[in-house]
């Protein structure tokens, strides 16, 4: 898996969405702000989106069963990196690139997802959503920096996420996913399937 250029000199959040804003890339970003006010969520997600994406979806909200896990997951890192209350602390961000986003459009039939280790400095894994074009030749359409590989944030991927971005329109064009053996990823892909992509068979790598 090749690095993602220009990626590994940005050290902080704020470069990140610098970068992406410079690139034009769409993205949804999912981070944690403190708040007395026990009605707050506890994850915010914030996001760029074209004209041409949906606009109408509802943002991401944490169930029930996932919010005593997110909330261990954000109170270790935020003493971890000495985080202030006044500061927001970044769990996710995914995004697409213009050219990315417009390939999709003409080759939606077969889509691969896949999370690897070891691509960055915060040691956080890297999910890619890929497609193949006429000539054969790879293509990203969405990359994402995960804080774990729990189901919860899988949920925020592929169920708000790909359909914000892309449409359901386009999603629904899509005929085959090939995922890996992640049971908590496939089964949250398995969910968006039957609602956003009701043509779709997917099967496992290898």
């Amino acid at each position: 898996m090749k690095r993602v250029p220009e990626l590994e000199h940005l050290s902080s959040a704020d470069k990140l969405i610098e970068f992406l804003q410079n690139r034009n890339a769409e993205y949804a970003c999912l981070y944690q702000k403190l708040s007395t006010d026990d009605n707050d969520p506890t994850l915010i997600s914030e996001r760029y989106l074209s004209s041409s994406s949906s606009p109408d979806l509802l943002p991401f909200v944490l169930e029930d069963d996932e919010k005593v896990d997110a909330d261990e997951f954000t109170d270790f890192n935020r003493k971890a990196i000495n985080c202030s209350e006044e500061q927001n602390l970044m769990i996710a961000v995914a995004w697409s690139l213009p050219e990315e986003k417009h390939n999709f459009k003409f080759c939606t039939e077969v889509i691969y997802v896949d999370c690897t280790a070891d691509t960055n400095n915060e040691e956080r894994p890297l999910l890619t959503i890929s497609a193949k074009n006429a000539h054969g030749k790879m293509f990203m359409i969405l990359r994402a920096f995960l804080p774990n590989e729990r189901a919860w944030i899988f949920r925020s991927i592929f169920s708000t996420v790909l359909p914000n971005i892309f449409g359901e329109l386009y999603l629904s064009k899509v005929n085959l996913i090939i995922s890996d053996g992640d049971s908590c990823e496939y089964t949250q892909l398995d969910i968006a399937i039957e609602k956003y992509m009701p043509n779709t068979l997917r099967i496992r790598c290898g």
